[in-house]
């Protein structure tokens, strides 16, 4: 399916994939709005949902993703504005389960089980939530590109793989459980007085973090206490 309009609602499908798309929102399909994909199940070679040009306000629900030999469960390489993607399942997908770059933003992912793949997450996405997931790749958890201003965690990742935590939200615009780290006060961004950066990788006598005194863009910050 190739999808130019709004309003579409697929529920309870099984789509087989043969080294095709499933659901392809392609550049040229204008910008599709009101997507709710919920209840199905995408089996085989191929990418379940694929967002190669703009869509606003998509749902993705209880859907199972299975099996993709040459693809991901979801794809998103344009922009998705407004995505809630919760409850899924996605287990033996060739690269990745989920690779959400682009300009995508506003996305919600919560309550998702991502299993036997090589990297569950794949992002570059801004302005998102990505808790309450069960995480269980082959070897690596979340990779980082281009990404900020999002929140991670809590999410449950299985004994055997990388844990999320502080050294994979590496930009200091990005919150892992509420608060924000990095390895130095930050030199970019818009801040408020008050914020406060946590030392990613402190050794005995570092620093703990560093608050924001004066607000602006970075504002002015001050070194907090030391580690004794």
């Amino acid at each position: 399916f190739d999808l130019a309009n709004v309003d579409w609602n697929f529920r309870d499908c099984y789509i087989r994939l043969n080294a095709v798309d499933g659901i392809l929102f392609s550049s040229g399909s204008g910008t599709p709005e009101r997507i709710a994909i919920t209840g199905t199940r995408f089996d085989g070679n191929g990418t379940g949902v694929h967002a190669s040009g703009a869509v606003r306000a998509l749902t993705l629900v209880g859907n199972d993703f299975l099996n993709a030999v040459t693809g991901y469960a979801a794809y998103f390489e344009g922009q998705v504005q407004g995505a809630v993607i919760h409850g899924n399942r996605a287990k033996d997908n060739f690269a990745a389960d989920y690779r959400l770059v682009g300009t995508s933003r506003g996305i919600d992912f919560a309550g998702n089980d991502c299993e036997g793949s090589p990297t569950a997450l794949i992002l570059g996405c801004t302005h998102s939530s990505f808790h309450g997931n069960i995480l269980n790749p082959d070897t690596t958890t979340i990779s980082l590109g281009v990404s900020f201003d999002n929140d991670f965690g809590p999410n449950r990742v299985t004994a055997g793989t990388p844990e999320i935590g502080p050294a994979l939200v590496t930009d200091t615009r990005n919150t892992y459980l509420g608060r924000y780290y990095g390895s130095a006060a930050p030199v970019a961004g818009s801040w408020l007085k008050g914020d406060f950066v946590y030392n990613d990788d402190p050794d005995a006598a570092d620093a703990i973090g560093w608050g924001c005194s004066v607000a602006g863009t970075p504002g002015t910050w001050v070194t907090g206490p030391v580690y004794p």
